[in-house]
């Protein structure tokens, strides 16, 4: 898979410090309700330490992968009521013969944030952690709701409707204020969402594809939605950059 960088430089309208790859350019964040854009790059290219999240506005951060650094997993648990299974670094695709088989994955951290991996966390553990969300955040089951039906283009009625319908597949867990949110992949899991025009272009732009093959391009989409700003945003993943980097054994 192939980014349309000529159009995403020019979109994106700020330029880069010189140590970053564009060619390492891993996924691309575009918000559907003010048109920004966020693009994340690899900074490690041997190791897939760390990824570097860039802002239109000139910021810069890390978001370090979990598997990579030293995490207090007790600090999220405190933070979320204490009664959940976290574990840092697992891989995905688990069975029930691995350790830790049922626990919610820390997959990485970013300053104050902590990105959870759920989709295949035990159903005790994954509804436990949506109930201590909610909870924290002070968001109506309801609106939880609203917001993760919206994402899947499917009715969801109650926390266990998510885990059936692998509706929700990570949520980022912010220690510092209420802007936490939840992350779907509504194509990879049988799901759906509902594209508006102006996404469609802008997605059909940077692929530099036909409409016809687009939907090959965004099979992996994330879609995902913030509760404290209320903000849509879908993020494209190249799973073609794996060939780019170095094998670290």
């Amino acid at each position: 898979m192939a980014y349309n960088l000529p159009f995403i430089k020019k979109v994106f309208n700020c330029t880069l410090p010189d140590y970053i790859n564009w060619e390492l350019l891993y996924n691309i964040g575009y918000c559907l309700d003010n048109e920004s854009m966020k693009l994340y790059i690899v900074g490690d290219k041997k190791y897939f330490y760390f990824i570097y999240k860039c802002s239109q506005d000139g910021k810069i951060t890390k978001q370090f992968n979990a598997s990579k650094v030293e995490v207090d997993i007790e600090q999220i648990n405190s933070y979320l009521g204490g009664k959940l299974k976290f574990s840092a670094g697992l891989r995905f695709g688990r069975n029930k013969a691995d350790k830790n088989y049922d626990h919610l994955i820390i997959d990485t951290l970013e300053e104050d944030n902590y990105y959870v991996y759920c989709e295949e966390s035990s159903f005790e553990q994954t509804i436990r952690f949506f109930e201590a969300l909610a909870l924290k955040y002070s968001v109506k089951a309801e609106d939880f709701f609203r917001v993760v039906s919206e994402l899947n283009s499917r009715t969801i009625s109650c926390f266990s409707d998510i885990y059936d319908y692998k509706a929700v597949s990570m949520v980022k867990v912010t220690l510092r204020d209420n802007n936490f949110k939840i992350y779907a992949r509504p194509y990879k899991n049988g799901n759906n969402y509902v594209l508006t025009e102006k996404a469609k272009e802008f997605l059909l732009k940077l692929y530099d594809c036909s409409r016809e093959k687009l939907k090959n391009h965004i099979m992996n989409l994330w879609v995902s939605y913030n509760f404290g700003k209320k903000q849509t945003t879908i993020s494209t993943q190249n799973d073609g950059i794996n060939r780019l980097l170095e094998p670290s054994g």
